[in-house]
C-alpha cells in the first residue's frame, strides 16, 4: 500500500473543537463531537462496510461523565495511526462495561449488526471478530448535525483508503450514501457491476444482512470472509 499522509494524525484528543485545520473552511461551526472517519483494522479487516456518518442524540456515551474518558481514549488511538488498526470499541470493549448499557452508540452498533453476530455463532467472540474483521469507512466524519453532504478535504484520505481497499479484492457493502461513495471513487461502481462489491436494499436499514442484500449468497459470502 502506498504511503499517503493521515491528516488525522494531527487532531488534539480531547478538545473543544474536533475540526482538522484542513476542513475549517467548510465545516464552519465548532464541533463538539470527536470524529469518526473509520472503525475497525484496515490490514485485519475482511469486510468493508460504507456509511454515511453518524449521528447524535440523547445518550450518547461521550456525555456521560463516567464513559467519556474512554470514548476520548479510543477515539485518539483510533485517529493516531497511518493506518487504521484499532479495534471498533462499540463492538469491542465498550458492550462490557456497565457505565455503556443502554447508551445510544453501544445500542446502534449491536443493532445494526445483530445478523452478523447471529450468523457468526453469537455471544463475545462474534462480537469481538466484527470489532477488528469490519472496517467501515464514514463518508462524512464529523457527526450529523454538521451537515453530512459537505465535502471536507479530509476526505481525501477516506477515498485513499476506500481504493486501496478495492485493489485489495476484499468485499464492500454499501449501506449508505452509495452516490456519494461511488463519485468518491469511481472503481466502486466497477467493483459493484463485478459483484464484489454490493449495494444494500434498504439504506435507511443500513444493515449488513440477508434481507438487505439483493442476492441470497450473498450474506453467505460475507460471513465466510468474516470467519476465515
Amino acid at each position: 500500500m502506498r504511503h499517503v499522509h493521515n491528516p488525522w494524525r494531527q487532531l488534539e484528543v480531547p478538545a473543544a473543537d474536533y475540526r482538522l485545520p484542513m476542513d475549517t473552511g467548510v465545516v464552519l461551526n465548532p464541533v463538539v463531537y470527536p470524529p469518526q472517519p473509520w472503525l475497525g483494522s484496515f490490514d485485519r479487516g475482511r469486510v468493508l462496510w460504507l456509511l454515511g456518518g453518524f449521528g447524535t442524540g440523547i445518550d450518547m456515551a461521550i456525555d456521560r461523565d463516567d464513559c467519556r474518558p474512554q470514548v476520548l481514549a479510543w477515539v485518539k488511538e483510533n485517529l493516531a495511526a497511518d493506518l487504521p488498526s484499532t479495534p471498533n470499541a462499540w463492538l469491542g470493549r465498550f458492550p462490557e462495561l456497565e457505565e455503556f448499557a443502554g447508551s445510544r452508540d453501544t445500542a446502534w452498533w449491536l443493532s445494526k449488526t445483530a445478523a452478523l453476530q447471529t450468523a457468526l455463532g453469537g455471544g463475545d467472540e462474534a462480537r469481538h471478530l466484527l470489532a477488528e474483521r469490519l472496517f467501515v469507512l464514514e463518508a462524512h466524519p464529523y457527526p450529523a448535525r454538521t451537515n453530512p453532504k459537505l465535502e471536507v478535504p479530509s476526505m481525501a484520505f477516506t477515498a485513499h483508503l476506500l481504493s486501496q481497499w478495492l485493489e485489495s479484492s476484499r468485499p464492500v457493502v454499501i449501506a449508505r450514501a452509495a452516490r456519494f461513495w461511488t463519485d468518491l471513487v469511481p472503481a466502486l461502481g466497477r467493483a459493484v457491476e463485478a459483484g464484489k462489491a454490493f449495494v444494500a436494499r434498504n439504506p435507511q436499514q443500513a444493515t449488513i444482512s440477508a434481507g438487505n442484500l439483493t442476492d441470497a449468497d450473498t450474506f453467505p459470502r460475507l460471513v465466510r470472509a468474516l470467519s476465515e
